[in-house]
């Protein structure tokens, strides 16, 4: 079966019927109990929650997930320049996401 892999060199691979695997760095890096990569991890786990939401067709609840994103880097929001690279960051995840899960659906049927 093909592997659809997310943005970035140690992306998150997703193999229907696998359930994907994290690279084994990040799981070492969770066992140090360090913070290294967990914006990769979140990240992971945003795309994750938004693929089922699209393929569960509950697409407007994906507005909850991005709001719950927002929030908790609101203070951060304030500088303009990561403002602006969080929102490009956002809705380019968002929308690939969107892309592969709609395209999912439609082969599933």
């Amino acid at each position: 079966m093909p592997k659809l892999a997310g943005l970035g060199r140690n992306a998150w691979q997703f193999t229907p019927g696998t359930g994907g695997s994290f690279p084994p760095e990040w799981v070492a890096n969770l066992a140090r109990n360090t913070h290294n990569g967990m914006g990769k991890i979140i990240g992971i786990i945003e795309r994750m929650i938004l693929f089922i939401l699209i393929i569960t067709g509950n697409i407007t609840t994906i507005g909850f997930v991005i709001a719950a994103k927002a929030l908790a880097r609101f203070k951060e929001l304030e500088n303009k320049n990561f403002a602006e690279y969080f929102l490009v960051g956002t809705m380019c995840s968002v929308l690939i996401t969107m892309i592969i899960g709609l395209f999912i659906k439609k082969i599933i049927g």
